[in-house]
């Protein structure tokens, strides 16, 4: 074989090489660059104060299971009277989430008594401006951290494990906590949407369970057997980030390290 072969050869090997590199490095950056280029405010006071100003309502979200012989006419009725309820199919079995005034139009206010911990004793959850406070006679054993805005909160077992959970709907700056991924360097600013599921612990509550950055925000979820398999699903109303009045339905069932999303059909 003559110079030229092996001076092409050459050539080829160093592109495939340059290829390779650029490869590598988008690879590792990519997570950072993701973060970098991810949308949303960055400063949480403003975020809080533009929350204050929204109406207060004390409503929220719940689920109805539809009748499979209800007619597509009378559910398309419904839908009419109440422009705010979605409609899905999980299977063969027809629901409706009915959303009297969807989050984010407004700040919720909503108390509830219960007894998570199974003890006889009901204590008082109470969420007002985007602060949740668990209280057990006139002793506050919980309170929200000021760096969130509480959306929403719902009891149940999430989990499936028999245990009650506090789960929370939570606006916060930062994907992670104090541990992050290897890959993550920079400091991640941006106020998205997590869950965070909690459970009673020595007189309060601890977190075993908390999302980073939801790809969508959630404005409401309930939990409910839709399946009657004994487990319970978590159905939850969902936006997106850029577009303010988007709304969707979507299904969940907890998988032992995270959720999983059901296939769910949108008609009727």
């Amino acid at each position: 074989m003559d110079k030229g072969f092996y001076g092409a050869m050459n050539k080829r090997l160093v592109a495939l090489g340059v290829i390779a590199a650029g490869a590598l490095l988008i690879f590792l950056l990519y997570p950072a660059v993701k973060w970098v280029v991810a949308t949303g405010p960055k400063d949480f006071p403003a975020f809080k104060k533009e929350k204050l100003k929204l109406p207060v309502k004390n409503e929220s979200l719940y689920l109805t299971v539809m009748d499979n012989n209800t007619s597509p006419s009378g559910g398309e009725e419904y839908r009419a009277a109440n422009d705010k309820a979605m409609f899905f199919r999980v299977g063969d079995r027809r629901y409706l989430l009915n959303i009297p005034e969807p989050l984010p139009e407004y700040r919720l206010e909503k108390v509830r008594s219960f007894d998570i911990d199974k003890n006889g004793l009901h204590e008082s959850y109470s969420l007002q401006d985007g602060v949740l406070k668990v209280n057990f006679d006139t002793k506050t054993i919980w309170q929200s951290p000021e760096s969130w805005w509480v959306d929403d909160f719902f009891l149940g077992d999430a989990d499936n494990d028999g245990i009650y959970n506090l789960n929370l709907l939570v606006w916060k700056a930062g994907s992670f906590g104090s541990r992050r991924p290897f890959w993550i360097t920079g400091e991640d600013k941006s106020i998205k949407n997590h869950l965070f599921i909690y459970i009673p612990a020595e007189g309060s509550f601890k977190p075993i369970w908390q999302s980073s950055n939801l790809d969508c925000p959630n404005y409401g979820s309930v939990l409910e057997d839709i399946d009657d398999d004994g487990k319970n699903e978590l159905i939850v109303s969902e936006g997106d980030y850029s577009i303010p009045g988007e709304r969707r339905v979507s299904v969940w069932r907890w998988n032992g390290w995270g959720f999983s999303r059901i296939p769910v059909n949108p008609t009727w």
